[in-house]
């Protein structure tokens, strides 16, 4: 009996080594590099990150970089709050840029107001390129308002949001602030939040063209918005929607959206541009929502 179990063994291991398609290859092969790049929200550690990282990691993606705007944490959250966005960009844009891992191109994340900086970074870096784009709760056209909240500096906040149209200095300070915006009629919006009327080539600036084809660069753009929003007002804006004297103004019937400003009408059109929602409240991460992120379309997968 042990003579049998032996040559069969012998027999196994031998095709193993002689014919490894058959049994497998006798070394494990590497992952190929697929590269994803997440930008946080406000006050969103970089640290606070291991179950995303783990998560992205086991579903196929090799390298995971979060982007931070300073070393220390305190520093990292306060400068989510605090600070020039178009300056962050340009610092994070050469931070990108030196990293090796990414030269190929990543997929890109962006969370909440993370979605509005990564969306910027196609917009007017781009190098390394991005391949997709995947936003979650993020405000695309703005918001008009922040949230009561018991928090002491949430609270100051919001005082400081209704102040900041009197108070440039803090207009071009307070990061929420720089994407405001307001209503001009039912289908076009006048952006009063500075970074805002930046990356939605809006405003009274000429149009800056490569804007557009950057964006039209990207293989696909997934918008995902949440159900039970109530931290993004109006909710709309996670769909690139707006609300104009009680209703909402839909994409597609926006003067940017005809005109294809931001290059949006021609990723709908080639079927690269999608709209996705998840149960729950603001970035409510659940395993479910996850599902749905990795699961959205993203380049080579």
């Amino acid at each position: 009996m042990r003579f049998v179990v032996f040559i069969t063994l012998y027999t196994v291991i031998s095709l193993t080594l002689v014919c490894p398609s058959i049994y497998g290859s006798s070394t494990v092969q590497p992952r190929p590099l697929k590269a994803v790049v997440v930008w946080q929200g406000l006050g969103q550690a970089y640290l606070e990150e291991t179950f995303l990282r783990r998560y992205l990691y086991a579903h196929s993606f090799t390298y995971v970089h979060f982007v931070k705007l300073a070393e220390e944490n305190e520093s990292n959250v306060y400068q989510s709050y605090v600070g020039n966005m178009e300056s962050q960009l340009y610092r994070v844009c050469g931070d990108l840029k030196k990293n090796g891992q990414l030269k190929e191109g990543f997929d890109a994340i962006g969370l909440s107001q993370g979605g509005l900086f990564m969306r910027a970074y196609v917009e007017f870096c781009n190098d390394p390129p991005v391949k997709s784009l995947i936003t979650l709760g993020t405000p695309h056209t703005g918001i008009s308002n922040i949230p009561p909240h018991s928090n002491t500096f949430m609270h100051e906040l919001q005082t400081l949001f209704y102040e900041a149209s009197a108070l440039p200095f803090i207009k071009n300070r307070l990061v929420p602030c720089q994407y405001t915006a307001q209503d001009l009629d039912s289908t076009k919006t006048r952006y009063s939040g500075d970074f805002l009327t930046l990356i939605n080539n809006g405003g009274h600036q000429a149009l800056n063209t490569s804007i557009r084809s950057n964006m039209v660069s990207l293989t696909q753009f997934t918008m995902i918005s949440f159900l039970e929003e109530q931290i993004i007002i109006p909710k709309e804006s996670t769909r690139f929607d707006y609300i104009c004297n009680g209703n909402v103004v839909s994409l597609r019937n926006t003067d940017y959206f005809k005109e294809d400003r931001l290059g949006l009408k021609t990723l709908d059109e080639n079927g690269r541009l999608h709209f996705k929602e998840c149960r729950g409240g603001h970035l409510n991460l659940d395993r479910e929502c996850l599902k749905i992120l990795v699961d959205s379309p993203v380049a080579d997968l």
